[in-house]
């Protein structure tokens, strides 16, 4: 559920009001959702494609080197450069899924506005993050 940011629109009318009251009543009683699968899956069963709901975030699944897993994969590095749509700096990431057992971590300097660069100690691994 998307939450409805108030504003002279939205408050101006009664069911503006009544829409806008709602909202917060659902986010304040656990309507918040950090994303939503897709329903896609990848070749190990996974689910592999996310949408944003209204926590501030992004979440993707990054497949291994040489796969079609994932809406990105890992280089034969380990590297993968991530176009995260924030547009703000990320706080930082976390993983949420991975098949094997490897270290994730942010290189290549700090994150952008629109990209957060991050390496695998095993490209052969699948995972999920989310950043955040």
């Amino acid at each position: 559920m998307q939450t409805v940011r108030p504003s002279q629109q939205t408050t101006k009318t009664q069911s503006g009001l009544i829409r806008l009251m709602g909202s917060v009543y659902s986010a304040l009683s656990g309507g918040l959702t950090y994303g939503s699968p897709t329903g896609v899956l990848d070749s190990t069963g996974c689910l592999s494609e996310f949408t944003t709901d209204n926590v501030n975030n992004t979440i993707v699944r990054i497949g291994a080197n040489g796969s079609t897993n994932g809406q990105y994969q890992w280089s034969s590095g380990g590297v993968a450069v991530i176009n995260h749509g924030l547009q703000r700096q990320p706080i930082g990431f976390k993983i949420l899924d991975k098949d094997g057992a490897c270290d994730i971590y942010r290189t290549g300097g700090a994150p952008t506005n629109n990209l957060i660069q991050l390496t695998c100690s095993v490209p052969s691994v699948n995972a999920t993050v989310e950043i955040f």
